[in-house]
């Protein structure tokens, strides 16, 4: 009934307590904690047993095995224990007792039936064999059989060592492996089962040739195609029908295999084609039976093929008064040149009313002062066309009312030779005295001079304007053509001899 960790002094019959003896009661820990007790039955080489394991019990030194109220094995540290001393048929009621200085602590108790051992299956031996099967599409498949193993519950057919069948019953000795794959070498067991383990047989192994079901030739492909582009690059988009039994095709270009391809895929893109050339194709069905050729394509690319459409551009329009006839409304387009454009079109509401290769256009076609027209121009190329924005434009009704509008004519001679000297001069009257000249020779070049003179470096047919004015009077303006021819080559003289 002393208190743990006190000093206690004693006496004896009355000793002056001067003479007593000191003693320090001693720290108890108390009875171990609880521990939780679990077991299976085994089987081991057809001899039953119980397997137990269980918790740590805090502060336990020592466990105790108990069956049925009885001790039947101590540890100290090892938490398991296995009771071979058990009978088929008979149920055992185990407990644990962990135990220390202080006391011993019960665990859960365990009941556990012992039931009848059943040896493993017996040894036994499996096979495996090709075959091609029947039907409309016949294929390779493998036979696998198997020998009874004595006392097996169940079998499990393992292919390259894994699990390939869910369990199957015991009368069950044979299965056709329908998934196999030409150039393939497969492993085949079989893995017997009871309540008492399993067994596993000897093994087979079978490679999967071509020669097992020889295939029908296939049967041509029919070959088509069209030219795609990826931005600026070309690409020949080929596509071709199934072949009846292929396993596999080949695309040749140019009578060069070029890619081999797998029967699931019908369409190939070649990227690898340049501008300007001619390339040639068919397509290859091959099975183990042979091979079959499609029809022959050939393709001839565009030296222009996939080029960028021709670049945004701008249009203005301006009212003029032209003079080349008798004077009448006219109205001059001009806008920015585009890139990659190579020839344009003219629009009036809507209509095309020229097709011109420069950047500029004078309509002279019924143009009425006073009145309103929508243009637009669309740029071509060997990429497509680009539209201009719409410009609408209202005449001036004085554009041809002005002192000098219908006196400042122009004389241009109408043919001339390349390198050949051309005059162009204003028709001037005495009220155009003040007059100013502004000229464009429709070649790129233009002057300010009232009379210039231009040679044209080359043959061609070329739209030559003038803007005349002066400071009391608007502008007029006048246009016509020039066609200029190429001068013969000199004739080649004889030679002399002397």
């Amino acid at each position: 009934g002393l208190t743990a960790a006190t000093s206690v002094r004693y006496t004896v019959n009355n000793i002056d307590a001067n003479d007593g003896q000191f003693v320090t009661t001693p720290s108890c820990s108390g009875p171990p904690g609880s521990s939780t007790l679990f077991g299976i039955t085994s089987c081991g080489d057809g001899a039953a047993s119980v397997l137990l394991s269980w918790t740590a019990a805090s502060g336990a030194l020592q466990y105790r095995v108990n069956r049925d109220g009885a001790v039947i094995g101590t540890t100290t540290t090892d938490r398991t224990f296995t009771d071979d001393a058990v009978i088929a048929g008979h149920s055992y009621s185990y407990t644990i007792s962990a135990l220390n200085s202080s006391g011993s602590t019960e665990s859960n108790t365990l009941t556990a039936t012992i039931a009848p051992c059943v040896p493993p299956p017996g040894a036994f031996a499996a096979s495996a064999s090709t075959f091609c099967t029947t039907g409309a599409s016949p294929a390779p498949a493998v036979h696998v059989s198997w020998t009874a193993s004595s006392n097996a519950a169940s079998y499990v057919v393992n292919r390259n060592g894994a699990a390939y069948t869910s369990s199957l019953s015991s009368g069950t000795l044979a299965l056709d492996d329908l998934n196999v794959t030409v150039g393939q070498t497969y492993a085949y067991t079989v893995t017997a089962t009871n309540s008492g383990g399993s067994t596993v047989s000897s093994g087979k192994s079978v490679t999967i040739t071509s020669a097992i079901c020889p295939a029908t030739r296939p049967t041509p492909p029919v070959l088509s195609e069209n030219t795609v582009c990826n931005g600026t690059s070309p690409g020949d988009h080929l596509s071709w029908t199934a072949s009846a039994n292929a396993t596999s095709y080949i695309v040749f270009r140019n009578g060069t295999a070029l890619q081999s391809l797998p029967s699931s895929t019908l369409a190939y893109d070649d990227t690898s084609v340049i501008p300007g050339q001619t390339y040639s194709y068919f397509v290859r069905a091959s099975n183990s039976g042979g091979t079959a050729d499609s029809n022959t394509i050939n393709i001839s690319l565009p030296t222009t093929i996939c080029q960028p459409p021709p670049a945004p551009f701008a249009l203005t329009a301006t009212a003029i008064c032209d003079i080349a006839a008798s004077p009448s409304a006219a109205i001059r387009l001009t806008w920015t040149a585009s890139a990659n454009a190579t020839s344009y079109a003219v629009f009036r509401a809507g209509t095309k009313i020229a097709d011109v290769s420069t950047t500029s256009f004078v309509d002279t076609a019924n143009i009425v002062a006073g009145q309103s027209y929508a243009y637009l121009v669309r740029a071509s190329g060997p990429g497509g066309t680009t539209d201009s924005e719409e410009f609408d434009l209202t005449v001036d009704p004085a554009v041809c009312q002005s002192a000098c509008s219908f006196a400042c004519a122009a004389n241009v001679v109408a043919t001339a030779a390349e390198e050949f000297p051309v005059r162009f001069s204003l028709q001037q009257q005495t009220s155009c005295a003040d007059v100013t000249a502004t000229w464009a020779f429709g070649d790129g070049t233009g002057s300010t001079e009232l009379t210039p003179t231009h040679t044209y470096p080359s043959p061609g047919i070329y739209r030559w304007t003038v803007t005349a004015g002066s400071a009391a009077s608007a502008a007029c303006q006048n246009s016509g053509t020039i066609t200029i021819t190429s001068v013969p080559p000199p004739a080649k003289r004889r030679a002399i001899r002397h």
